[in-house]
């Protein structure tokens, strides 16, 4: 029987598996307006039985189905090899009784909670007036990679922008704290107890493995071009240089700022700060939350209220809207 998906619920598909979801309306192009037949083989834009959701449309549309064609190609056209056929389930946002309106799939969940168990409060970058949008989005690919919490950073005079490809779509793992002044963010973080390691080559600098990375530690990297300022440099607790011996002593700053962030994380790995969660429970469980519901968190926010419990298996325990909001009623 055909399925309109035109009155903005949320749609997921089930199998004897897992759950597949969401997937919304409002936000998909594939469902979007259209209506289709469970079995047919065919997509809303495509041939009769093509097999291929991305046939018959433009190019940008083909690049938008290729994340989940592989999904929906299972589900809207199985093989003779599949044993078991998908069921289809429509979710209704004026249900408030079901336990989570926008299910999302338990392995998803589990990692996102595993990797914010090794996430790292004590290890942090400061950028002083880092401008190129490709180094910064790299540093933030890099940050994420060894498990920083967050990134502090002295806004250039055009502002602070991150390239999505660069950054590998981090940046909404790795929050950006921005301070006026080198000074201001200095005595921040000095404040919060880090000791300041400059990335800038000195008299003075010393082999950036010899520092002690398992002491709180926030890494200081400066542009291209000018390095890490005077100001700054008076500052730090240390300077630190990588050893190089080609004609050219310098290295793209994402790519110095990955070598000491490596070495920071072989010597936690080693002191075993990666083996526990290091986030206090209240601070876990409110991330976790945004991590898995930024949209639901938003509204919590807006409402000034603490977020609903989340299930073993991510799905929100009770209401998943504030007190006062109607269901089905969009913030603005």
């Amino acid at each position: 029987m055909p399925f309109d998906a035109t009155d903005g619920s949320s749609v997921c598909y089930k199998t004897s598996y897992e759950t597949h979801g969401p997937i919304l309306p409002e936000r998909d192009n594939l469902i979007q307006g259209r209506s289709f037949r469970v079995g047919q083989g065919r997509l809303p834009g495509g041939p009769p039985d093509s097999g291929d959701p991305g046939r018959n449309r433009p190019p940008q549309k083909r690049l938008y189905l290729g994340r989940r064609a592989s999904r929906l190609t299972s589900v809207l056209n199985p093989g003779p090899r599949r044993t078991s056929f998908p069921t289809l389930i429509r979710f209704d946002p004026n249900r408030t009784s079901h336990p989570h309106r926008h299910p999302m799939l338990p392995k998803r969940f589990h990692r996102l909670r595993s990797v914010l168990a090794r996430r790292q409060p004590d290890l942090t970058v400061l950028m002083e007036r880092v401008h190129k949008e490709h180094n910064v989005s790299a540093i933030l690919r890099n940050c994420d990679a060894v498990g920083v919490l967050d990134v502090h950073a002295v806004a250039p005079a055009e502002g602070i922008r991150v390239h999505h490809d660069t950054s590998g779509g981090t940046a909404k793992w790795i929050p950006v704290h921005r301070h006026e002044g080198i000074r201001q963010a200095v005595s921040t973080l000095k404040g919060d107890g880090f000791q300041l390691v400059a990335a800038h080559p000195g008299s003075s600098a010393v082999d950036y493995r010899e520092v002690d990375y398992t002491r709180p530690t926030a890494l200081l990297v400066g542009t291209e071009r000018f390095g890490v300022s005077e100001e700054a440099l008076e500052l730090v607790d240390v300077t630190a240089v990588i050893p190089m011996v080609g004609m050219v002593r310098s290295l793209n700053v994402s790519v110095a700022t990955s070598l000491f962030l490596f070495e920071a994380y072989r010597q936690r790995e080693v002191a075993g700060y990666y083996e526990d969660a290091r986030l206090d429970p209240h601070q876990f469980r409110r991330i976790l939350f945004e991590w898995a519901y930024p949209d639901f968190a938003r509204r919590f926010q807006e409402a000034g209220e603490p977020y609903p419990e989340l299930g073993p298996d991510g799905e929100i325990l009770g209401s998943p809207l504030p007190t006062g909001e109607s269901p089905g009623s969009t913030s603005s």
